[in-house]
């Protein structure tokens, strides 16, 4: 199962821009958050200096980019690529796209590892991406029509192949919140920890999962969803 996310990229005046003088020099820090005031991870950042200079990267687990070293703070511009945003966000512009959603996968294999750099067609509506997934076995893909339900992913372990080796429907649904268990349900059962059923219910087979990602990610394996278990997830769910 996937899930679909709502985000909303706020408008320039909202980012957080944070220069300040340290030796000298400056450095640009932009923070990326979703329209519940959460980090948006993961997504691909272009930073244009006014002499042409790009600076390209992918905001980190707290939604931060960060460049260092500026001579000045004027004239650069803002982007994120991989986000359907109309156009660049520049000081003093102000730009906001539409409302959107995102899908966010993560492919394993049957041993549970994270199935790196393999190449994968996602279908949704008339929105398809062609890419390879990343270090982490992650997907994200942005839509232009939030509202879609079903989608296609087809997985090709022969790079060079014309037929999938594995193809998928997909159910779309939107994530409740982190804070409720049924967030947390299908959270964990798209990052491969069965949770069964998503009916809100912290149940033994809600809990077996919980225990089962405590034990992939260093935390205590006691099968409730505390604070330490929530920003872990939180974390490797990216959102």
């Amino acid at each position: 199962m996937a899930a679909v996310e709502q985000l909303d990229i706020p408008d320039t005046e909202e980012l957080d821009l944070l220069p300040f003088m340290a030796n000298q020099s400056l450095w640009l820090e932009v923070v990326l958050i979703n329209d519940q005031q959460e980090a948006i991870a993961n997504s691909e950042y272009l930073i244009t200096a006014p002499d042409g200079t790009e600076y390209r990267g992918c905001t980190d687990s707290n939604g931060i980019a960060r460049i260092e070293g500026l001579s000045h703070l004027s004239g650069y511009h803002i982007s994120f690529p991989t986000l359907p945003i109309p156009s660049r966000l520049s000081s003093g512009q102000s730009t906001k796209p539409p409302v959107t959603a995102v899908i966010n996968l993560l492919l394993r294999d049957s041993d549970g590892q994270a199935m790196a750099n393999v190449r994968v067609s996602l279908t949704v509506g008339e929105d398809t991406l062609e890419t390879f997934t990343e270090a982490d076995g992650r997907l994200r893909m942005s839509l232009n029509n939030p509202s879609t339900e079903e989608g296609q992913l087809d997985v090709f372990l022969d790079t060079d192949s014309e037929k999938p080796s594995h193809s998928f429907q997909l159910q779309l649904q939107r994530l409740d919140s982190i804070d409720s268990i049924s967030g947390i349900q299908a959270r964990c059962n798209n990052l491969g920890f069965d949770c069964g059923e998503i009916n809100g219910e912290l149940n033994n087979k809600t809990q077996a999962a919980i225990k089962a990602f405590q034990a992939t990610y260093g935390l205590t394996e006691d099968g409730e969803p505390g604070p330490l278990t929530k920003k872990k997830l939180h974390k490797v769910y990216g959102g």
